[in-house]
């Protein structure tokens, strides 16, 4: 029996949303004959009951689907997005702006221009709600997630928590403060403070981590310059993207996954770095790019070095 109506919708939403290729970058419609590529790999594994890709595929110009493609490209995160960190904590909301501007339940942004929002939790769950512009994300202990807006309308509009985090939830609530450009950039003149990556360069040196990374290959730890976004390579073969969420997980949990030829020897910062700390290492270590160079951690006679001009992966986004 072909599957009815709503399924088909609900499956191809699947379908669309778990193959991001099928979209191009900033795009608001999708690659159709990827997305039907897809649907026909299903259909010959049997997955659809016998239904024929036709009666699957009629609904690519349907006022249901073209309400489901606007919903599933809206999630991509525009090219040149203004990027605020966000760690969520009981009973507040605390904002860097990658200018190095700290705010605890407010948030200042520019109309006009999309905002990427990084998210974590220092405690529980909290849930990141701002009504006005439809956005809601949970920001999760242990892990990051994003969301981001783009603000049409000068205006001061309310943010709230939308998950229940404690006996103070109800007033965990701030404001997202939108400016027209030339305020805006008055605004961030006015802040003193130095940015992520120059705080976590701070950090980074107060912690004694350029004794082991040293930028000369010769510490007892992997360089750093370059590694952002690049393929490492661990004890017993296996690789990872180093990513946001791996050097988060590198600097908490180091033992987790061992870059292959190096000794499990670094030891935990869980603890003694405050979410904000581990944002502000991330983003130094992002900012030790190397622009032009592929490079890959990989074991060489002698110990290990890093190996430049070798082929590697795309970055992949936190």
């Amino acid at each position: 029996m072909a599957p009815s109506s709503p399924i088909v919708v609900i499956i191809a939403a699947s379908i669309v949303f778990g193959a991001p290729r099928a979209f191009a970058a900033g795009a608001t419609s999708p690659d159709w004959p990827c997305v039907q590529r897809k649907i026909a790999t299903l259909t010959s594994a049997q997955m659809w009951d016998g239904a024929p890709v036709d009666q699957l595929t009629q609904w690519r110009d349907s006022e249901e689907m073209t309400k489901l493609i606007a919903v599933l490209a809206s999630r991509r995160v525009p090219p040149g997005a203004m990027e605020v960190y966000v760690v969520g904590k009981r009973w507040m909301w605390k904002t860097q702006h990658m200018t190095g501007q700290r705010e605890i339940n407010e948030l200042h942004v520019p109309i006009g221009i999309p905002v990427k929002l990084t998210m974590t939790s220092e405690d529980v769950i909290h849930s990141f709600f701002i009504p006005a512009f439809r956005v809601k994300q949970d920001a999760v202990p242990g892990r990051y997630t994003t969301a981001w807006f783009e603000a049409t309308k000068a205006g001061e509009y309310h943010l709230f928590c939308a998950e229940y985090c404690g006996t103070k939830h109800s007033q965990m609530i701030g404001s997202i403060k939108v400016m027209e450009p030339g305020a805006f950039q008055t605004w961030l003149a006015g802040g003193t403070a130095g940015s992520p990556a120059q705080e976590g360069e701070k950090l980074f040196q107060s912690l004694a981590c350029i004794t082991c990374h040293r930028a000369d290959s010769q510490g007892r730890g992997p360089r750093l310059e370059g590694l952002f976004g690049k393929t490492v390579r661990l004890t017993g073969g296996a690789t990872v993207v180093a990513d946001a969420d791996y050097i988060r997980e590198s600097i908490l949990n180091p033992t987790a996954k061992v870059v292959d030829g190096y000794q499990p020897i670094m030891p935990t910062f869980q603890g003694l770095v405050s979410e904000e700390g581990v944002m502000q290492l991330i983003a130094y270590i992002q900012s030790l790019q190397q622009p032009g160079t592929e490079t890959t951690v990989a074991p060489v006679a002698g110990g290990n070095k890093i190996q430049e001009g070798g082929a590697s992966p795309a970055p992949r986004t936190p």
